[in-house]
């Protein structure tokens, strides 16, 4: 099972079926608010978070009738050694979170725009998690995801090779291309692929 195992999966994107919320694990946002759920599907042996993102149409939409079939991307947010807790799902918008007897067997749609979302956790310390989506038009495109400072200096790169149409997340460790920690300060996570670009605006802090 996916919860048994999420490093497994981190970065892909996933579907989990009979799952249901755990008892004091969050609450349904409202809308403009993120928010993380606490979820399981062995009746709470072991979990996970479902992060919902502001930028989504998801926050403020009517709380699904559980047990759901969740779609989404499998992250992960862990500052510490040994680095086996803090994993994620994003679900990208509300049809990724379906009742289970709404349920059938259509496939996982793809994204219909280029859209790099808000990083998360927004400031952060020591990792962020970055979650973009390519849709069909422009599979097989080269894609770059970097991170700048204010000066416009590149700091790493996260991904640059061609990717097919879907959901994406990358993590930035906020170390340097070179193995370094960045200092403290603003930065900016620059998405480009098929000559467009999305920026977002990120707050490392020690």
């Amino acid at each position: 099972m996916l919860l048994a195992s999420p490093e497994a999966f981190e970065g892909l994107l996933v579907r989990i079926a009979n799952a249901d919320t755990v008892a004091g694990g969050g609450n349904w946002p409202a809308e403009g608010d993120n928010m993380n759920l606490t979820i399981t599907d062995d009746g709470g042996i072991s979990t996970i978070t479902m992060r919902i993102d502001k930028d989504t149409d998801i926050d403020g939409s009517p709380e699904p009738v559980y047990p759901i079939t969740l779609t989404g991307v499998v992250s992960q947010y862990d500052g510490s050694a040994p680095y086996t807790e803090g994993y994620q799902i994003f679900p990208r918008r509300m049809e990724d979170i379906e009742s289970a007897n709404a349920i059938d067997n259509t496939p996982v749609v793809q994204p219909l725009s280029f859209k790099l979302y808000s990083a998360y956790p927004n400031p952060f310390n020591p990792s962020t998690t970055l979650a973009f989506d390519i849709p069909a038009d422009m599979a097989g495109e080269r894609v770059s995801l970097a991170v700048y400072n204010v000066l416009g200096q590149q700091m790493t790169m996260l991904v640059d090779k061609p990717l097919s149409a879907g959901h994406y997340a990358m993590t930035w460790n906020g170390l340097t291309s070179r193995g370094m920690q960045a200092p403290t300060g603003v930065y900016f996570a620059i998405l480009k692929a098929g000559g467009q670009q999305k920026t977002t605006r990120l707050l490392l802090i020690k």
